[in-house]
């Protein structure tokens, strides 16, 4: 090969391998004059000039200050079209201040603004000519990158699919990377302030607030979607409307993660609502103060919660979470201070739930059952190592289990729930076709003003109690131990029952006319030494147990 052919084929192969350079753009609104963008004393004055030009692997640096997509024409369809694989950077201070490859977008901050005229009033007045939607992305990648940006006042309230969903954003196909955003004060029909429209989106770090929707999702509308959160942050979104006061997802998968919800509104689902197959993860994340209950899955595939806390939200039903024909995972969750009308905490209508180590404190239902976990229909329900202190309810102070429920609650802690209405201080199981099984439960210092300090086993309901202990626990009426009612399927099986007390009859247990087997178990010291007020009414059959008087059994001590 000659020493020309040889070069000619050195320099085709340095053009195939290396990569095209990337160009930095700079666009700064208070420049005197706009120029070619190549640098900030030469800046764009407009943003749109910049995307214009922008190709995949170009930055587009952005100084403070307010850009609208309209070019001064005030025409509200226009939006800020972002290119595949360009990234916009926001908070630098712009011209005069230097080059530097990082913004400051908490000291220079940078909006993106669909108020056209400048002329936005309180509570979304006058936003009848803002843009529908501020920033568009289409079959954009993960390069395709918005860092540092403020978008606002978008107002998608259009009539087709194009303009009334996503004010602030909307991604259609692809999964554009959103860091350190922030967006506010946008509205639409669905998703105020972000569409992803089968768009697998990743946001970090960002914060919604004050965006509203009137059908669904007040921040955020994800739609046949793969959603990523990372340390986000939600507060007063609200559906008017609708579900999802910050987050609505329909086929949705999610991955959140270290994020906090606060204070968001919606008729259901205050801060999320799923539906439609929507499944994944969340975790280490807080759901503080949302209207609405806070997080309503409706027919979703299976989600897991992991080391989440919700504390003081509230609902016309469940607070905090309300499952529908849904599987839900719970590990190390914590629910606190939660307040609605039918499951204080958690209510599962039809749905499978699974808990570990979680925590219900101080929950409440003011107006019916179930001060923290409500169980309704729910075929296999599974609750471990956990904790119910201090929840309230007018009946099962902490669960009430019923309509075809089979649930097992396994080496779990009740401890001083209170019926204030009927009965089942810790839980109530009204309803036959319902089964119950307690392993290794300790139920102490429960109260009710009615029947089943601790338990109240309703008509034809089946429970099966295994090394379970009840201490403690009163009833204003009968069973402060514990209450079984008319023709109720009930064992207690290496039980222990002392120092309980009910008003009336059977401080360690009542039976009204029910037949429990009671074996290897203790009944001793409940309000005295009487046999009477260990076990009280019915015929139960007592075998291998220690209680005064031995019950007539040769194996009873």
């Amino acid at each position: 090969m000659s020493n020309r052919s040889l070069l000619g084929a050195l320099i085709s192969l340095l053009l195939i391998t290396l990569p095209v350079r990337a160009d930095v753009r700079y666009v700064d609104v208070d420049a005197p004059v706009s120029g070619s963008g190549n640098a900030w004393c030469d800046a764009f004055t407009d943003l749109q000039d910049a995307l214009a030009i922008a190709q995949a692997g170009d930055e587009i640096r952005i100084a403070a200050g307010t850009y609208t997509p309209d070019q001064g024409t005030g025409d509200f369809l226009i939006s800020f079209e972002i290119p595949n694989g360009v990234m916009l950077q926001g908070g630098y201070a712009g011209r005069g201040a230097g080059d530097s490859a990082d913004g400051d977008p908490l000291a220079n901050p940078t909006l993106l603004s669909g108020d056209l005229n400048g002329d936005d009033g309180p509570d979304f007045s006058n936003y009848e000519d803002n843009s529908f939607i501020v920033v568009r992305t289409q079959q954009a990648g993960a390069d395709t990158v918005l860092d540092g940006l403020i978008i606002e006042r978008g107002n998608a309230d259009g009539p087709m699919n194009q303009y009334d969903r996503g004010g602030g954003m909307y991604n259609w196909l692809g999964g554009p990377t959103l860091r350190n955003c922030t967006f506010r004060l946008n509205a639409s029909t669905y998703g105020g302030a972000v569409c992803n429209d089968a768009s697998d989106a990743t946001l970090y770090d960002c914060t919604f607030e004050d965006n509203q929707a009137v059908i669904g999702g007040g921040s955020l509308y994800t739609y046949n979607s793969t959603t990523k959160l990372e340390q986000c942050r939600f507060e007063r979104n609200r559906a008017t409307n609708g579900g999802g006061g910050a987050l609505y997802g329909v086929n949705t998968e999610f991955d959140i993660d270290q994020s906090t919800w606060i204070e968001n509104e919606a008729t259901n689902g205050g801060a999320l609502f799923g539906a439609s197959d929507t499944r994944g993860r969340i975790a280490c994340s807080n759901f503080m103060s949302n209207a609405g209950t806070a997080v309503s899955l409706n027919l979703a595939g299976q989600l897991r919660f992991e080391d989440c806390t919700f504390e003081a939200n509230t609902g016309r039903n469940s607070a905090a979470v309300q499952l529908s024909s849904t599987e839900g995972l719970f590990s190390d969750c914590t629910f606190v201070g939660n307040q609605g009308s039918s499951g204080g905490a958690l209510a599962a209508l039809s749905a499978s739930v699974t808990m570990d180590r979680c925590v219900f404190e101080s929950n409440a239902s003011l107006l019916g059952a179930a001060g923290a976990v409500l169980l309704q229909s729910s075929a296999t329900s599974l609750i471990r190592h956990c904790e119910f202190r201090n929840n309230v309810a007018e009946r099962g102070g902490a669960m009430y289990v019923f309509f075809d429920t089979h649930a097992a609650v396994q080496r779990s802690l009740f401890l001083g729930n209170q019926a204030t209405q009927d009965g089942g201080g810790a839980i109530y199981m009204p309803t036959s076709d319902t089964r119950l099984e307690l392993v290794g439960c300790r139920f102490v210092a429960n109260t009710t003003v009615g029947d089943g300090g601790a338990l109240n086993i309703g008509r034809g309901a089946e429970l099966h109690a295994v090394s379970c202990a009840f201490t403690g626990n009163h009833a204003d009426d009968d069973g402060g131990g514990a209450y079984n009612d008319f023709d109720s399927i009930t064992s207690y099986s290496n039980c222990t029952f002392t120092q309980n007390t009910a008003g009336f009859s059977g401080d360690g247990m009542y039976n009204a006319s029910s037949d429990p087997v009671i074996a290897n178990s203790i009944l001793w010291n409940n309000n005295g030494l009487s046999t009477s007020n260990q076990l009280a009414g019915g015929s139960p059959v007592v075998d291998y147990s220690c209680l005064p008087g031995g019950w007539g059994s040769p194996h009873n001590i």
